[in-house]
C-alpha cells in the first residue's frame, strides 16, 4: 500500500506561519566545514519540517486512488448508475435505456479525457526526479532488476558484474575541508531568495 501523504488542504496555515516566525535559526560557524554546514542545515531543515507535520494531517492513499480523479467524474458516476438501475427496472421503456446509454457515454468519455490531460499535465511538469516514472508508466513495466551478462559465460565473469549490481562500493567521500567564502560574489538578500521560493509549492 502506498504510504500516506501529507493533506495539504487541511494544513492549518495561520497556526503554522506563525509558529514559523517564531523560529530562530542560529547562522552557520563563520569558517564552516562541509560535515558542520550538513549538520547546520539538516537539523534547521528538520526543525521546520516537523512544524509542517505538527499542522498537516495525512491522508492514506490507497490502491484505487487515482491522481485524475474529480468531483466531476463522481457526479457523472452517481447519475450513470441511477440510470442504469432505471433501466434495468424497466427494460423496455426506450426512454429510460436511451438515458443510461448517453449517462455511460458521458462517463467514460469524461473518464478518459481526464486521463488524457493528467498525462499531458504530469509530461509538461515532468523533472529529473519524475522522468523515469514516466519512462516506467509509457513503458508499462518495471525495468528488470536483474543485471544483463551478455559477454560473461565463465563463473569468474559472473562474478564481477553480479558484486557490482547487487553490492555497489560507497560513493566517494568528499575531504572535510573549511568552506571559504567567494570574494567575487555579493551576498544575497532575503528578498533574491524569497521570489524563486514563492513560485514553488509548500
Amino acid at each position: 500500500m502506498p504510504p500516506p501523504t501529507p493533506n495539504w488542504a487541511l494544513t492549518d496555515w495561520a497556526t503554522l506561519e506563525t509558529s514559523l516566525k517564531s523560529i530562530v535559526i542560529p547562522p552557520p560557524r563563520p569558517l564552516p566545514t562541509t560535515r558542520s554546514l550538513d549538520i547546520w542545515f539538516s537539523t534547521n531543515l528538520g526543525t521546520v519540517t516537523s512544524l509542517f507535520a505538527m499542522h498537516t494531517p495525512l491522508k492514506r492513499q490507497t490502491f484505487r486512488s487515482k491522481p485524475w480523479w474529480s468531483e466531476l467524474l463522481s457526479i457523472l458516476r452517481k447519475a450513470y448508475n441511477s440510470a442504469l438501475r432505471s433501466s434495468k427496472r424497466d427494460r423496455f421503456d426506450a426512454a429510460l435505456l436511451a438515458s443510461a446509454r448517453a449517462a455511460r457515454s458521458s462517463y467514460f468519455m469524461a473518464i478518459k479525457k481526464a486521463k488524457r490531460d493528467h498525462w499531458s499535465s504530469f509530461l509538461a511538469s515532468a523533472t529529473l526526479q519524475t522522468v523515469w516514472t514516466a519512462k516506467k508508466l509509457a513503458v508499462g513495466r518495471s525495468p528488470p532488476g536483474f543485471p544483463e551478462l551478455l559477454e560473461a559465460s565463465t563463473p569468474p565473469e559472473l562474478n564481477q558484474p553480479l558484486l557490482d549490481h547487487f553490492f555497489p562500493g560507497e560513493p566517494a567521500s568528499f575531504p572535510d575541508t573549511i568552506l571559504l567564502p567567494f570574494r567575487e560574489c555579493l551576498p544575497l538578500a532575503g528578498d533574491q531568495i524569497g521570489r524563486p521560493l514563492a513560485r514553488s509549492s509548500p
